[in-house]
């Protein structure tokens, strides 16, 4: 299954501007509200005996709610070829939480990628263009982050098969 480790993140309305403005754009699908996460460590395909370690491993961390601040928008990869619309995040505690989850499960961490916390909020549907993102509003303030993992299928989450 294709698993992440994450946070829910809860929407606030400080963001409804921001969705509002992206809701009908032709080539965007939305992210539904209860679906916004933080990734820390996409996983990719594991096994459940892979899952059984890896939330073994997760239980050694504790960690309680923190705040991060929206600092801007992007596209993800880059905006020539977009495959998602994100907001993105700078918090010292992400960062922090992020390295502990590296050095418990170091076999998953891909150190030729730099972490960038960020919490999608659109998709690109297939080689469409994107509108000038930098002109949508954002609201530059700090977000709740919910704690770690994000529960679902023994602490872990399955993510969920997207049809654009």
């Amino acid at each position: 299954m294709r698993t992440f480790i994450g946070s829910p993140v809860r929407m606030i309305p400080e963001l409804e501007p921001i969705m509002a403005s992206i809701y009908n754009i032709q080539n965007l699908k939305v992210v539904r509200l209860n679906n916004f996460h933080l990734t820390y460590l996409f996983l990719g395909e594991i096994n459940l005996k892979e899952t059984d370690h890896i939330v073994m491993e997760l239980n050694k961390i504790s960690c309680k709610k923190f705040s991060a601040k929206i600092s801007g928008i992007r596209a993800l990869p880059n905006i020539y070829h977009p495959r998602v619309i994100a907001l993105q995040l700078e918090s010292p505690d992400l960062d922090q939480l992020y390295n502990r989850i590296s050095l418990l499960l170091p076999e998953y961490t891909n150190n030729e990628n730099k972490f960038l916390p960020h919490i999608t909020i659109a998709r690109v549907r297939n080689g469409t263009p994107i509108p000038d993102i930098s002109r949508l509003p954002i609201w530059e303030g700090m977000l709740p982050i919910g704690q770690l993992p994000l529960a679902h299928a023994g602490g872990l989450s399955r993510e969920e098969q997207r049809k654009s």
